[in-house]
């Protein structure tokens, strides 16, 4: 469904070029659903705004790199080309629903709007899909819904919302960029699993996007961890969880909490990665990820490690993992 090989997003600014995604290669095969992980600033959301071409110019830009959706290059198509697959093959829910929600048209007008654009569908042919799209994300009164605006809505209707404008056309891609960050534990738990329902029920694939390895766990079938702008495993979720091999990985499955506190069970500190995410203006030489490294080597500190497959389909970018030590 989706390959990007070699994926390179910088940001331009007076300060000096923030290398945000620096040489990035994933794939996502036809209806999986594939997990993004890594901690703020990492380039996670860079990733999928590159894929539907929403990287703003100035200061962003996408230097290199091919983003092959179905077979064809959509670095190669032209700002019109993008923007009939955009909504409607490939769809997209951003992370935080009021600043992506027009404040000035009502929910109903605006999921109309997405069909209309996309589907060469009247206005009351678009209306009555309107309401059907509510429906099948669980808004149990869709009139009265698609006639508010965003305002009068929850935080977790506005993002059943955000889903709706999302699948109206049945894409073929859904990228889900942190859906659930804003909502509390229960109502993101039941956002989590209408996306999963949806989207098996129109045989989508799905880019999730999260810091949060629970939901990996909950949701995806592959997971790839980003650091700094570089991609350093990826491994179907079963065995990322089982025997993570980067270090990076390890410390995030570390800082999990436990169910320490029960009955009978031992307390223990959360572990913790020490230091900061580098400055991606001026990023450590060899491995980014050295100076936090409790089994950084010398050579790490001056060589780069490539993202290389040690077992069939677990990909380490790690010199003391992937034998290039």
């Amino acid at each position: 469904m989706l390959k990007i090989e070699g994926l390179k997003t910088y940001f331009y600014t007076y300060k000096g070029v923030i290398k945000a995604v620096d040489g990035v290669d994933l794939e996502i095969g036809k209806g999986e659903i594939f997990g993004l992980v890594g901690e703020s600033g990492c380039g996670k959301s860079t990733v999928a705004l590159s894929i539907v071409r929403l990287v703003s110019w100035p200061p962003g830009k996408i230097v290199d790199g091919r983003i092959i959706f179905e077979g064809e290059d959509l670095l190669r198509k032209t700002d019109e080309e993008v923007r009939r697959i955009r909504g409607s093959k490939i769809s997209m829910i951003f992370q935080e629903p009021t600043t992506s929600l027009n404040p000035v048209l009502t929910i109903g007008d605006q999921i109309a709007e997405a069909i209309m654009l996309h589907q060469n569908t009247d206005r009351e042919t678009a209306k009555w899909r309107t309401l059907e799209t509510l429906n099948k994300v669980r808004i149990a009164d869709p009139k009265r819904v698609s006639k508010e605006y965003p305002h009068e809505l929850s935080g977790g209707m506005m993002q059943r919302a955000m889903i709706a404008i999302a699948l109206s056309c049945n894409p073929r891609l859904l990228i889900a960029d942190e859906p659930t960050t804003s909502l509390d534990v229960t109502i993101g738990f039941e956002i989590l699993q209408l996306i999963k329902e949806l989207v098996n029920s129109i045989g989508a694939s799905v880019m999730l996007i999260t810091h949060d390895l629970g939901i990996v766990a909950e949701a995806c079938d592959k997971v790839a961890v980003m650091y700094a702008g570089h991609m350093v495993e990826k491994s179907d979720v079963k065995r990322l969880f089982e025997n993570p091999r980067h270090p990076y990985t390890q410390g995030l499955l570390a800082s999990l909490p436990s169910k320490s506190g029960l009955a009978g069970e031992k307390k223990r500190l959360l572990h913790v990665i020490k230091g900061s995410v580098p400055d991606l203006i001026n990023p450590p030489q060899g491995c980014r990820f050295h100076p936090r490294c409790e089994s950084a080597k010398e050579l790490c500190k001056k060589n780069k490690p490539h993202l290389l497959e040690i077992e069939q389909g677990h990909y380490v970018s790690c010199l003391m993992c992937n034998g290039e030590g």
